[in-house]
């Protein structure tokens, strides 16, 4: 069987599956308005670095779980020093990781404005989590879990009708 013929109004088959697979608007009366929208989404974006179709919108990623994994690590490598070193660089770790948070992976200023959790923040906790749950039963374990269920929390405020 050969390859049907197209109205000559459709152009080529290319022509025709370029259209369909190019513009999100066929069939609209508004039919560059995505281009448009484009160009006005990056004078206000609410969310930089993040463009259409884009396949990693976190490139720190990587970076904040590593960084997270250091802190959980020099907490639990902090167990061998005395008792009063030790309160102090983990109360001086507990407030670094929490600022950390608060600050480079769920920033107070703006709330979510979609429906549901930033998905950012929720990948950071996703990995963190896989992170420690490749690790033996042990005190980095449960401080990489606590540590991802920050995360959860502090991203479920951010897109809860309360957050400001």
């Amino acid at each position: 069987m050969g390859t049907p013929l197209l109205p000559p109004y459709l152009g080529s088959w290319n022509d025709l599956m370029r259209a369909l697979l190019h513009d999100p608007f066929l069939g609209s009366p508004h039919r560059h308005l995505h281009t448009a929208m484009l160009q006005a989404r990056s004078a206000s974006d609410p969310m930089p670095g993040w463009v259409a179709g884009d396949p990693e919108p976190t490139p720190w990623l990587p970076a904040a779980v590593s960084h997270l994994v250091r802190l959980a690590s020099l907490k639990a490598a902090a167990s061998s020093l005395s008792q009063a070193s030790r309160a102090h660089l983990t109360s001086q770790i507990d407030a670094s990781i929490a600022a950390y948070i608060d600050e480079d992976i769920c920033p107070p200023p703006r709330r979510w404005p979609f429906p549901g959790p930033p998905p950012g923040p929720l990948a950071v906790a996703s990995e963190l989590a896989m992170v420690a749950n490749s690790l033996a039963e042990g005190s980095l374990r449960t401080d990489l879990l606590r540590v991802s269920g920050q995360i959860v929390e502090k991203a479920l405020a951010m897109s809860s009708p309360m957050a400001v």
